[in-house]
């Protein structure tokens, strides 16, 4: 569906972001920027409600929790641009919860188990992932990481006047008499 829309009074969703204005928690000032989009929050919340359903209480808790960390772990690593934090802290109480419902119901505890299911012990004792604790800057966001210094531990790697890297040189070199060697020309090296 296409559709024209005026970007700093409107927002619109693309590849399960929401597009639009944002607020810097710093400074307060609007900028255009992405956050993960309603939808999807509430997809990866249903997704965490299959996986901690009554059906499945014959599993075990480690699979259960394996399970919600490869979905959580998959998740965030898609949506970790723009500010997240918001749609981080609400998977978080619901995975929480969900996860306390689910044994509570498997250990026959009555109530709510928060007594029994700390955070701490969610956390620490079955190694569930929490989305808050993730790291907030990304390297490979801005592309620091495929940048190369000049030679750095390889002397065959050459760089043009706008510290590009070419190809290697010796590979130049062996590719330039394969040619010449094919078309009957003898070089001199």
């Amino acid at each position: 569906k296409t559709r024209l829309c005026p970007l700093p009074d409107e927002s619109f969703e693309f590849l399960g972001y929401q597009i639009g204005r944002c607020y810097s928690p710093k400074t307060g000032r609007p900028y255009l920027g992405t956050r993960p989009s309603r939808k999807k929050v509430q997809s990866l919340c249903r997704e965490i409600s299959e996986v901690t359903s009554r059906r499945r209480m014959l599993l075990d808790v480690e699979t259960i929790v394996g399970q919600i960390n490869r979905k959580l772990t998959g998740w965030s690593n898609y949506f970790c641009l723009g500010p997240v934090s918001k749609a981080y802290a609400a998977v978080d109480v619901h995975v929480c919860r969900r996860l306390r419902q689910w044994l509570c119901a498997k250990h026959k505890v009555p109530g709510q188990g928060t007594s029994r299911f700390s955070d701490a012990y969610l956390y620490e004792e079955l190694s569930l992932t929490q989305l808050r604790a993730k790291p907030r800057s990304f390297p490979w966001a801005t592309g620091e990481f495929l940048v190369r210094k000049p030679d750095a531990g390889n002397p065959h790697v050459r760089f043009d006047e706008r510290d590009v890297e070419t190809e290697q040189g010796w590979n130049l070199v062996t590719l330039a008499d394969e040619r010449a060697s094919q078309q009957g020309i003898q070089t001199s090296t």
